[in-house]
Order: structure tokens, then sequence, then C-alpha cells
């Protein structure tokens, strides 16, 4: 009877068990958009399932627009509704193609705008370490003016931090300024891609409008939209992508869209230093044929001897990119995918790789601290000390100095 007993009571617990592993399979993260085509000003909604506290997570909106020569662009998010914290994060925006932007948001009663030229590629870009409060934002926006040459313009938003709030929700918002255009929406959890989401705004961009005036029976003129689609080319261009901070960019053919996001490096070998953040490319699905290139400003401050190369993290291990020195000021390297990759350098008291890895030819760029690093390369700004501010706008405040912060408050 006791054996029995026993036997029926072990395979309950087994039986309990299973279920558990169930259970736990199905509360991972699962995050999904709606819809995929939109008019200008509906809602987008981003839906989230089983997000836990902590989690490092990363939202990245890359629009699409058509532009007019001779007139500003505006790709703008209102009502956008965050209905998560995101603590010891950032918040970047980039715009290609452009003479100058603005970067502007506005929350509850207090506006901020940060205005700058781009650069000499037509770059503009804005990042910032801050946290980022649960809350409604009236809006977020990017505008400015496009390069006389440019009929399209790219420009994106990224918020990332660690998540503070319910683990199931709702990020909502609507697209204003694009009539025609899209709207890529890229979502990480811990470094792990959880949506890949295009968003058609309007027709897209892949027509070309034209406006005629044919005469009717009646000897009236009238205005006739009609739509055409440009003829296939066999010309494929390079298009460069850049991270928000400007410090890597990749290059690729045949590209229409690829996002250089922040990402969470772990086992780092323990004889290695990451310089600066990882960057993973968003989609995961892109591959690149030819091979693209990715390119990581070295630091301009070097202390002694640094050897500098490029990591990419491979079947859950850093490994070596053969890559290539540029004016001593950048490395580049092929890479053939998506993944995510970071600059390294060799702790002090190590001078080869961990075992198991060999140091390939042509990857290692060594720069001692005489070396000129500035180059022809941009002089970015010395980051801020970190703080835990109480919400956004007050870190936006600590910018206004030096950087052409304006601020309005509302009534």
């Amino acid at each position: 009877m006791g054996f029995f007993f026993t036997l029926h009571l072990w395979r309950i617990t087994v039986l309990i068990l299973i279920c558990a592993g169930m259970a736990g399979a199905a509360s991972a993260v699962v995050i999904t958009e709606s819809p995929s085509h939109v008019m200008r000003g509906d809602p987008i909604t981003i839906d989230i399932a089983g997000l836990s506290d902590n989690s490092e997570f990363s939202l990245l909106l890359k629009a699409t627009l058509e532009v007019t020569p001779g007139q500003d662009f505006l790709f703008e998010t209102t009502n956008f509704v965050m209905p998560i914290s995101l603590s010891k994060g950032q918040i970047s925006a980039t715009t290609t193609g452009a003479q100058q932007a603005t970067f502007s948001a506005k929350k509850g009663g207090t506006e901020v705008s940060v205005t700058r030229s781009a650069d000499a590629n037509g770059v503009f870009s804005f990042s910032q370490a801050q946290d980022i409060p649960a809350g409604t934002f009236d809006f977020i926006s990017l505008q400015g003016t496009p390069l006389p040459d440019k009929t399209m313009i790219v420009s994106s938003i990224q918020l990332r931090g660690k998540k503070t709030g319910p683990d199931t929700s709702h990020i909502t918002f609507t697209v204003n300024g694009i009539d025609n255009g899209m709207v890529q929406l890229t979502v990480f959890v811990d470094g792990t891609q959880a949506l890949s989401q295009t968003v058609t705004i309007g027709e897209g961009i892949t027509s070309v409008r034209t406006t005629v005036a044919p005469k009717s029976d009646t000897g009236i003129t009238a205005n006739v939209t009609t739509t055409t689609t440009p003829a296939p080319t066999t010309t494929v261009s390079n298009k460069t992508f850049f991270s928000a901070d400007r410090n890597v960019s990749l290059t690729a053919q045949g590209t229409e869209y690829a996002g250089l996001v922040w990402a969470n490096a772990t086992g780092v070998p323990g004889d290695w230093i990451r310089v600066g953040d990882a960057y993973r490319i968003a989609p995961d699905s892109l591959s690149f044929s030819p091979a693209a290139t990715i390119i990581f400003r070295l630091p301009e401050q070097v202390i002694g001897n640094s050897s500098y190369f490029v990591a990419s993290y491979t079947s859950s291990k850093w490994v070596i990119v053969p890559g290539t020195a540029q004016n001593n000021t950048t490395i580049s390297a092929d890479i053939s995918k998506a993944g995510t990759f970071a600059l390294m350098t060799y702790k002090p008291e190590s001078s080869m790789p961990v075992s198991g890895t060999e140091r390939p030819a042509g990857t290692i760029m060594t720069r001692d601290a005489s070396a000129n690093a500035s180059g022809a390369q941009e002089t970015l700004p010395t980051p801020a000390a970190t703080k835990t501010p109480i919400s956004i706008m007050p870190v936006f405040g600590a910018l206004a100095i030096g950087i052409g912060i304006v601020f309005r408050k509302t009534k």
C-alpha cells in the first residue's frame, strides 16, 4: 500500500513539474505590432506580453519618407503612450540626407528642442543617457531641411533601458508628417530581436505620382492624379547607415534598411576589454552579398599602446573579425550577415587572445598616445556624467548649456 501511494505521489510530482515547465515556456516574451498599413494620423500599437522587470528593452522607429526638394520634412510620433519605464537607458535620434535637423519632445507642460547642423555626410544625430519614465508624450519628432539633391529622408528614434512596469502592456502612437513612406519597428529584449515589422504609410515609397490635366468633353480642365511605378533598374547603389552616437556605420549594397542599435554585451573573454558599446544590426534576417562593411571609430583618448579589433558575438562567444585600420582613426571589417559587433582591445597584461582563438592577419590596429587621432573625423563632445533623473525633461534641462536646447513652457 505504501509503495503504491509513493508511486502515485511521484507521478503527481512529475506532472506538476511538467505543467510548470509548460507554463514557463508559455510566459516567454511576445511582442507584436498592428496594423501593417496605415494612413497619416492612424494609430499604431505595439503589444507586449511576458516582459519581466530589469529586462534590457530597446525600441527603434526608423522612418523612410519622400521629400520635395526645398521643403522641410517632418517625422513625428504624437500621443506616444509609454506604459513602461526604462531606467539607466538612452534616447537617440538620427536623420540622414539633411542640411540641419531638430529633435524635439513634449511631455505635459514642458517642451524641449535640440537643433544642430548636419555633418558633411548629411547626418544629424543626438544621443543622451538617461531614464525614460512611463507616461504620455504629446509628441517626439525629427524635422529639418533636406539636402538640395535629396528626395528621400531616413529618420530614426530609439528608446532603450532596463524595463520597469507591467509585464503586459501596449505602446501606442500615431505618425504625422508622412503622407507616403514606411516606418520600420524593431524591438530587442536582452539582446534578442523580439519584433521586426514594416508599417506602410499611404502609398509607401515605391510610387511616383504625377499630375495631368486632360480636357473633358465640356471643355473644362480637370486635375487627375495618376500613379506609376518606376521601371526596374540594374544599378544597385551602396547605402550607409549610422548608429545614433555616430561611433559605428554600416555600408551595404542593395539594402534598403538596416538599424545599428545598442546591444547588451556579455561573455567578453577575460583578457579582452570592450571599447564603448556593442551594436546589433537589425533586422536579424539581413544578409549581405557582396559583403557589407562595418566601421568603428577609435577612441580619441589613448593611454600608452592600444591594440584594437572588431569582434562578433557568434554561437554564444566572441570571435575576432578580420579588419583593416584606416587613417589611424577607424577600423573596418567585412561582414556577410546581421549580428552583434563591438570594438575590443586587450588588457595591458595580455598580449594574445584567449586560448583557442587566433589573431588573423590585418585585424589588429596598434596606436600609441602620440598618434593624431582626430584627423579627418568629427570631434564628439565628452559625455556628461550619468545621473538618475526624476524624469526625461529634467535630464534635457541639464543639456541646455552648450548644445543649443531651447525650453518652452506651455500654459
